[in-house]
Parts: structure tokens; sequence; C-alpha cells
């Protein structure tokens, strides 16, 4: 197998010449360890026929580090082995950085790119991707947002500080993108009269992946009267205003009630006392 050592050892020096070695991708690999990769893979294909007649498609992987070892890319390098003619020839180098790849097809060896120059296209490239993709995902939610705001303020759902939360809130959502989110934005319907001011909570389910966003239900209070209302797609949750009637309405029942409760007890306690007489 001197011929087999002799094609490797070719290809380890070029490989070697254009920064893929080692030391140079400091990954704590032995050196010689890439000829010993290519030579693993040639002989297992040779086990399995020892009388190839085609060539074959010989690959091997490697890390390397950059930026301090902070930027992690992995090299694939791609041959083509020729038992016939003992012959192998590299034919493509794939660098993958962030699930970006780039790969530099390879007719002869002065096309083979310095580790170096291919990590920081493979960089540059995956930046402006995350960039644009970044971009796209803000502006998809922007307009989600503003969508579902508008919706709001024809229903009189219109208090000033929504804007705000929503914002906060589904940008806090978006840092675990596989987990569904339940948050609630609270806001205040306001009249000339203080006291008839109605506190709301909307209760709100989205979901980053699938950038699902809908509301749940609506809890509106005025003077400690309270009531929830349960929104469906078919059934949305009822507009502000008819909320704010019903719970005044509501509101203004309460003296009457405290009377009748009164008098019913006023009544109980005649009764009784009559009896005893």
């Amino acid at each position: 197998m001197k011929e087999l050592d002799a094609i490797i050892e070719e290809q380890a020096l070029l490989l070697k010449w254009n920064g893929y070695h080692e030391n140079g991708l400091q990954n704590g690999e032995p050196d010689g360890a890439y000829k010993e990769y290519l030579k693993t893979e040639i002989n297992n294909l040779l086990d399995k026929d020892m009388t190839l007649l085609d060539t074959e498609p010989v690959t091997f992987h490697t890390f390397g580090f950059f930026n301090q070892k902070k930027d992690i890319v992995l090299f694939t390098f791609r041959y083509q082995y020729d038992a016939f003619l003992s012959q192998l020839s590299l034919k493509e180098v794939e660098a993958l950085f962030n699930g970006i790849p780039l790969s530099v097809p390879i007719e002869q060896g002065s096309d083979v790119w310095n580790a170096k120059e291919l990590y920081q296209r493979v960089k540059l490239l995956s930046d402006t991707i995350r960039s644009t993709v970044r971009e796209d995902t803000e502006n998809r939610m922007r307009d989600m947002i503003e969508a579902e705001l508008s919706l709001l303020k024809e229903c009189g759902y219109n208090d000033a500080s929504l804007t705000r939360k929503f914002y906060a809130e589904i940008g806090k959502s978006g840092k675990d993108t596989g987990k569904k989110h339940d948050f609630i934005v609270k806001g205040k319907l306001q009249t000339d009269i203080p006291a008839e001011t109605m506190h709301y909570r909307l209760h709100y389910y989205y979901h980053p992946s699938s950038e699902d966003l809908h509301i749940k239900s609506v809890h509106a209070e005025i003077d400690s009267i309270s009531k929830t209302f349960i929104g469906t797609p078919r059934y949305p949750i009822p507009p502000a205003n008819d909320i704010h009637k019903y719970l005044l309405e509501e509101v203004k029942k309460r003296p009457a009630v405290k009377i009748l409760a009164q008098l019913q007890r006023e009544n109980s306690q005649t009764k009784n006392h009559k009896r005893k007489l």
C-alpha cells in the first residue's frame, strides 16, 4: 500500500498548504490525523470490492475553530478515488457555519480556498442570511401585532399602552421559539366619570414557530364588579363598550340588591320575633 500512502500524502500536503491542518484549524487533532482518515475511508472501499473499476466517492469531515475559538466551522472534503489509475482527486470543499453551507468546486489544486478565507466567506454569508431572516421575522411580527391592535381598536380596546406591551411580551416569547406562550396585556377604558373607568386584562396565546396569535379571554372590572368573557374564533370577545355597559348595569344593581337583602333580613327577624311571642 505504499502507492496509496503516496497519493494520500500528496492530498494532505495540498490541504496543509491551504491551512487545513491540525494546528491551523486549532481542533486538537493529532498530527497526521487527516491522512489516517483518508486511508481508512479508502481501505473501507477496497474491503468491500477489491476490483473497483469505476471512481468512487470518498468523504471526510473535520472541524475548524476561528475567532478565538468562538466560531466553529465543519469542513467537508469530497474526493473521487480511481483504484485502476491509483488517483485520488479532491472535487469539493464545503464549509458549514451556523447551519449555512458554502461549497467550493475543485477542478485543480489552485481552486482550493485557504481555510481562513473560506471561513470568512461562509461567516459573511451566514451573517447576511441571518440578518435577512431576522429582518423578515421582525417585519412579520410587526405586521401581526399591528393587525391585532387594529382589531382591538375596532372593538374599543384602544388603550395607548397596548402597543408597547404587545411588543414587549411577543419579543420575550421569541426567545423560545419551540414553546407556546400565554401572556396578559392590561388596559383601561376611561370615561368622564372616574368611578366608571373599566380595567381589563386581555389573555393571549402565542406560538413563535407558527406565528399563531389569538385572544383567549378578556377579564373586565368596574368598582369591584368583574366578569370574564371567553373568546373563540367563531365567537370573539365582546366589544369593550358592550362589556362596559354590562358592568355599569351590574354596578347600578348593587345598591338595590343590598337594600333587598336588608329588607329580607328584617322581615325574617320580624317573623322570628312574632313566633317567640
